[in-house]
């Protein structure tokens, strides 16, 4: 059965009372659970039926120092309880004209190539995995702050394989295959060239 969180819910996983808001950042976030809701009917969307998936995530440590304290925005100790939402929206993971925020999830999730074929069996599979996420501070319809994920990407870089290089010539091969012997025999100490 699906859920709706309340006002309060949403005060409790932004920033509110003792959760402290995040300071802009790069995070290692984790993913913890997930919720399917229907998507708000507005300009952009006419369909009832249509949904949104709400990824809860928590952070784990900062992407560039893994081992400190998570400290929030005023530098106290971040609440063991703080969470974060990232908005997945299952109907735009398209390449182009840019590339889909939901689909740079998937890829940062899954740690897959972006370009290729995604394939998972339930959004479960998504549960425990980690991924970089730049956390920044907004403010709502009601200007209050709030934290929100406005970029992911892989936590760990995948290895790629380059093309081996052809190896150019050096100087002294192309001499020594010009000059043969000629080139071990004459150095700058003795005065000839």
């Amino acid at each position: 059965m699906p859920r709706v969180p309340s006002a309060e819910d949403y005060k409790n996983s932004s920033g509110g009372e003792g959760f402290g808001l995040l300071a802009t950042d790069d995070y290692i976030l984790e993913v913890d659970r997930h919720e399917e809701h229907n998507a708000p009917l507005n300009q952009y969307n006419k369909d009832p039926e249509k949904k949104t998936i709400w990824f809860f995530v928590h952070p784990v440590g900062f992407a560039d120092d893994p081992e400190a304290e998570l400290v929030d925005d005023e530098g106290n100790p971040v609440n063991p309880d703080k969470g974060l939402i990232f908005f997945y929206d299952p109907d735009r993971l398209g390449l182009v004209p840019q590339i889909a925020k939901s689909r740079k999830f998937l890829a940062a999730t899954l740690n897959v190539p972006i370009e290729d074929e995604i394939t998972f069996d339930g959004y479960e599979d998504l549960y425990g995995k980690q991924f970089i996420g730049t956390v920044i501070t907004a403010k709502d319809k009601n200007g209050n702050p709030q934290n929100r994920i406005a970029e992911v990407r892989p936590l760990k870089k995948r290895t790629r394989t380059r093309p081996a290089a052809v190896s150019k010539p050096t100087i002294e091969a192309k001499a020594e295959e010009v000059f043969g012997d000629m080139v071990a025999s004459t150095s700058e100490d003795s005065g000839e060239y």
